[in-house]
């Protein structure tokens, strides 16, 4: 989150907004009060640049209490008027400005940035003997040192702006708002982020929509798994494939062979000469030798199979009817049965 713009400045106390504040009772503030007599102001209340108290209440009270009629303090100059509106508007009844969760959420995250930044200058003054070291290490006597992005300073912006120490729903709903603007992320996640805080305005519950922008980000960002391993092939793995890469050539050499014969077959009108059968089973002599039974029988799917039967069973019916016409020829040596 960027660090909010400051200026110093003097202002009439009668200049300086104060409204209803979440922190009513101010405490003693007589170690204060003794504190900036001795060494003066050595931590300015923080204002917006339209006179609106930020921080430093106790302070402001106490140098009104010396008799001041105006202050050091220190202007946050890019303070949002949304957020010094806020502050202005709470009053006893305890109005707050109609503002969306999604407002709510940006109007905490500046002003959880202001506190922050408070804390931590105070923090930095009572390390060098200032006002927090002589009141006792109270933090500059306004409020204890930061507790970091879990702290006081979450707690109170989000006092400030809800009326209650909702942190989570609001850190949450920053959280989505920082998807929508991070141009790293997919654009599919990113509107589906921008889907989420209209649902979210329109009354939706902040934690499961919140989760699941959360897991659209994990999953667009995700490292894949490295692939597996590649196992080196053995010398008879790759004989066997080979074997069978070759057995799958031939299968399929053979259909070629007898698609095309049927085809020429069909286009035939005329009768062939006898001697071409001869020549055509001439270059089929020998081949079951190239086959092993049982992997025709693994790998040959049913209706092959049977397409492969139905031819042989045409085969043998027609050898069969050339035998029988042999025999009615008679005898001649040259026209022995097949």
């Amino acid at each position: 989150m960027p660090e909010h713009a400051y200026s110093p400045a003097v202002l009439p106390i009668t200049a300086i907004t104060v409204g209803h504040r979440y922190r009513r009772d101010l405490g003693d503030l007589s170690g204060l009060i003794s504190s900036i007599r001795g060494i003066g102001l050595l931590n300015p209340p923080v204002v917006s640049s339209d006179g609106v108290l930020l921080c430093g209440a106790r302070r402001l009270a106490a140098v009104q209490q010396l008799g001041w009629s105006q202050v050091e303090v220190r202007v946050a100059t890019d303070a949002s008027g949304t957020l010094t509106a806020v502050l202005a508007e709470q009053h006893e009844n305890e109005l707050r400005l109609d503002l969306s969760p999604v407002e709510q959420a940006t109007l905490y995250a500046e002003l959880k940035e202001v506190y922050a930044e408070d804390a931590r200058r105070r923090q930095e003054s009572s390390r060098f003997g200032g006002a927090g070291v002589l009141e006792g290490g109270d933090g500059g006597g306004d409020s204890p040192p930061p507790w970091g992005e879990s702290g006081k300073s979450r707690d109170k912006a989000a006092l400030a702006v809800t009326g209650k120490e909702s942190y989570k729903r609001l850190d949450q709903i920053t959280k989505v708002q920082a998807v929508v603007d991070d141009p790293e992320l997919p654009l599919t996640v990113r509107r589906l982020a921008e889907e989420i805080l209209d649902e979210i305005n329109a009354g939706g519950s902040v934690d499961p929509l919140y989760r699941k922008v959360m897991t659209a980000v994990q999953l667009a960002t995700a490292t894949p798994p490295a692939p597996p391993a590649r196992k080196e092939a053995s010398e008879e793995e790759i004989a066997e494939l080979s074997r069978q890469a070759l057995a799958t050539a031939q299968a399929r050499r053979a259909e070629e062979i007898q698609a095309a014969a049927a085809r020429r077959l069909a286009a035939s009108t005329a009768v062939r000469n006898p001697m071409t059968v001869v020549l055509t089973w001439k270059p089929f002599e020998g081949w079951p030798r190239h086959y092993d039974v049982e992997q025709v029988a693994r790998s040959v799917p049913q209706k092959d199979w049977e397409f492969v039967c139905r031819v042989h069973e045409d085969i043998d019916r027609w050898i069969d009817a050339v035998n029988e016409a042999r025999a009615a020829l008679g005898g001649d040596e040259t026209t022995e049965a097949v």
